[in-house]
């Protein structure tokens, strides 16, 4: 848990699609060894050893006609032209028994199996050699029935031996094709069962690793969402810390870095506004102590105005007084003019 929250999204992301590559690449491997291994078993069983047994089939099936061939060549040894019919027979039988022979003895790797091909080819060589002069006495009529039935007689035991040696090579490859048939189904089975297994490690895997991956990242795009919402709605009060060192991680802690330099700007706002309300009281205060001095300064000019008015009021009368004060000094200075004349 510790060590994913210090991995990265991609880191996390490439990891799981390398596990899933590893485990695929894992099991193509597993299935292609496997299937090359039943593929080699297949052409064993399939070009090897079938082939082998419907070839010592074939070698039986024409030792028994070259044995029929033989007894009829006896029975119609007083019939020259079917004798000779007979005996062409038999050489093309002959022939094809040892040419299937050596076809089969082609196909076998057993050392043991091959033994007993050769010793079944050995047997129907000698009895061939010992059986083609008595035919040859038959067709020159050199040699009655009896007497080539008996010779003929000595002879069987070469072919008998090589019918048990085929026989013998016929079960041993019947054993064989058993034993690679056994080995398929094991071979296939434990192809199952590393295949089954392989499965299970992925999902034991790949599951928790997806399920942890698709919550851890979940979870962090939600909370970065809670943690813009409130930022969103004014709440700056929280402090956000950054958990994961992932991308996730990463934009939390700019988002912290975003709410501190915000918590920053609110303190310069609030420091601004309180400044201002400072400001705004020392104008009112400042507007009230102008207002008061113009009151006063115009009850002042009111007051000069009305000493003004009674300054004129008396500059007045002064005036008035002294136009009467010449009016009596040019009275008195006619009286007196008057007076010195008479």
């Amino acid at each position: 848990m510790k060590l994913s929250a210090h991995l990265s999204i991609r880191a996390r992301l490439y990891f799981s699609t390398a596990f899933a590559l590893v485990l695929l690449t894992l099991i193509g491997l597993m299935g292609s060894m496997s299937l090359g291994s039943t593929r080699e078993t297949l052409d064993d069983l399939l070009g090897h050893k079938v082939g082998a047994m419907v070839e010592a089939d074939g070698v039986r099936s024409l030792m028994s006609e070259v044995r029929r061939l033989e007894k009829d060549i006896i029975i119609d040894h007083n019939n020259a032209a079917k004798v000779a019919d007979l005996k062409d027979q038999w050489q093309q039988a002959s022939a094809q028994a040892h040419a299937r022979l050596e076809k089969l003895l082609g196909q076998l790797a057993n050392p043991r199996d091959l033994e007993l091909a050769r010793q079944a080819q050995v047997a129907l060589k000698e009895y061939e050699q010992g059986i083609a002069p008595i035919i040859e006495q038959i067709e020159r009529a050199q040699l009655d029935g009896a007497a080539a039935g008996a010779y003929a007689d000595r002879l069987k035991e070469h072919v008998e031996a090589a019918d048990r040696d085929m026989s013998a090579l016929v079960a041993a490859l019947r054993q064989e094709m058993e034993a690679s048939k056994a080995e398929l189904e094991a071979s296939t089975g434990r192809l199952s069962q590393l295949l089954v297994g392989a499965v299970v490690v992925a999902l034991l895997v790949m599951v928790p690793l997806t399920v942890f991956t698709v919550r851890s990242i979940a979870g962090s795009v939600l909370r970065a969402r809670d943690l813009a919402a409130r930022i969103a709605q004014g709440d700056l009060s929280q402090d956000i810390v950054a958990a994961q060192r992932d991308e996730i991680g990463q934009l939390v802690a700019s988002m912290a870095a975003m709410q501190q330099s915000l918590r920053t700007l609110v303190g310069q706002v609030r420091d601004a506004t309180g400044n201002i309300t400072s400001a705004s009281t020392e104008i009112a205060t400042g507007n009230q102590d102008l207002s008061s001095r113009t009151e006063q300064t115009a009850s002042s000019l009111q007051q000069t105005a009305a000493s003004m008015e009674q300054l004129t009021s008396a500059v007045k009368q002064s005036a008035d007084a002294a136009r009467q004060a010449n009016q009596l000094a040019a009275s008195a200075s006619e009286v007196a003019a008057k007076g010195g004349a008479v």
